[in-house]
């Protein structure tokens, strides 16, 4: 059983890189297909790809950072400054794509003088996952940098 646990996440972290690579043809077929539908907002539809790009581009970082994670954890090497620095730049990303989903917000209210609609709506939850995931992945690294610290400390007693 301890052998099928890194296997079976290593396997659903690989799934989910491969979707979020694959939402990149799926989001220009959209984006096209959203401003034949509504023309009004043609001019938000690349800088707002650019945006999406972006978040999906942080997202597949913290994903492979995640996947490297996982696989180079075992008991006797998961704490490790390594490991800390792994998950830091993990709740980095996730800090970058709520950054982003703001940016993407604000910018739509800027040009379009009200707040998008149901899109906006969507985008304020997305920002507040990422940055709820930042601060979850921040508060378990600062609990690992503690146990890195307490074995440095352990390991220089004995």
């Amino acid at each position: 059983m301890q052998r099928v646990k890194p296997i079976l996440l290593s396997g659903l972290l690989f799934l989910a890189i491969a979707f979020f690579v694959g939402m990149f043809p799926f989001l220009i077929h959209m984006s096209a297909q959203y401003v034949n539908w509504n023309p009004e907002l043609s001019h938000l539809r690349i800088p707002f790809l650019v945006l999406i790009f972006l978040v999906l581009l942080v997202s597949i970082v913290a994903l492979v950072l995640a996947l490297f994670l996982v696989l180079r954890s075992t008991r006797k090497n998961i704490f490790e400054s390594l490991t800390v620095r792994m998950l830091n730049l993990i709740g980095h990303s996730f800090l970058a794509g709520a950054l982003f989903f703001g940016v993407m917000y604000i910018y739509g209210y800027a040009q379009l003088g009200k707040e998008i609609g149901l899109v906006g709506g969507y985008l304020v939850l997305a920002l507040a996952g990422y940055f709820l995931a930042a601060i979850l992945v921040y508060f378990i690294t600062d609990l690992f940098r503690k146990a890195v610290e307490y074995k440095e400390e352990n390991e220089l007693t004995v």
